[in-house]
């Protein structure tokens, strides 16, 4: 808007300049100003039909407090370079219902697809629901605006509470029955195996691979 609103301010003069020269060089820049104006809305006409937007989540699962990263794939068609496309993102915790918005602007070179990236940060365990609420595209000057079809399609996302080490205690009697010697020999009699579990639930039983079958 405030693009626009200087440009047209510049318009205005050189059309005042041209009545005040008319014979000068005003009427010429004058004529250029109303083309490129036209040529930019060609453009962002042209642009709103090659441009498409898909939502994807750069992991399903991620940590609790850890941010949600969501990336938006802008898919251009066209030849020509979307320098400027605005987008929306909604969410919603499918827990307590609570929504809210953020937004980014991205660029897509001619046949190329950009990539935008989302940190949404989250305070608490739970589902996450991710959609496109609105995009637009835009001109090199930001005089002109369309929005894009954007599909109705959600991605969703589990944040769940972080576990940093899970324990397993190895009794002496083990160690000395033989039992996997090469793997245990290495482990003192009376100590922790510590391993490090990035994502896991609270409530499931976290048990060592050796310990399975046993």
């Amino acid at each position: 808007m405030k693009e626009k609103a200087i440009y047209i301010g510049a318009v205005v003069l050189t059309a005042i300049w041209g009545v005040a020269a008319p014979e000068g060089f005003a009427p010429f820049l004058l004529g250029f100003e109303l083309l490129l104006a036209l040529s930019m809305w060609i453009l962002v006409q042209i642009l709103a039909g090659k441009v498409e937007i898909v939502p994807e989540p750069a992991e399903e699962t991620v940590g609790k407090k850890e941010p949600i990263v969501l990336r938006v794939k802008l898919k251009n068609a066209s030849l020509l370079p979307a320098s400027c496309v605005a987008v929306t993102v909604g969410w919603r915790d499918l827990l307590d219902n609570s929504t809210g918005t953020v937004e980014s602007m991205g660029m897509a070179g001619g046949k190329r697809t950009g990539v935008l990236e989302f940190y949404i940060p989250v305070k608490y365990s739970g589902v996450y629901e991710f959609w496109i609420q609105s995009a637009s595209v835009r001109d090199w000057l930001r005089l002109w605006s369309k929005k894009l079809l954007i599909t109705d399609k959600k991605v969703q996302v589990l944040s769940v509470p972080l576990v940093h080490q899970a324990e397993e205690w190895i009794p002496p009697a083990q160690l000395a029955s033989g039992g996997d010697s090469d793997q245990h020999s290495q482990k003192r009699a009376g100590t922790m195996d510590r391993r490090y579990s990035r994502f896991v639930p609270i409530g499931m039983e976290i048990r060592c691979r050796e310990c399975i079958g046993s």
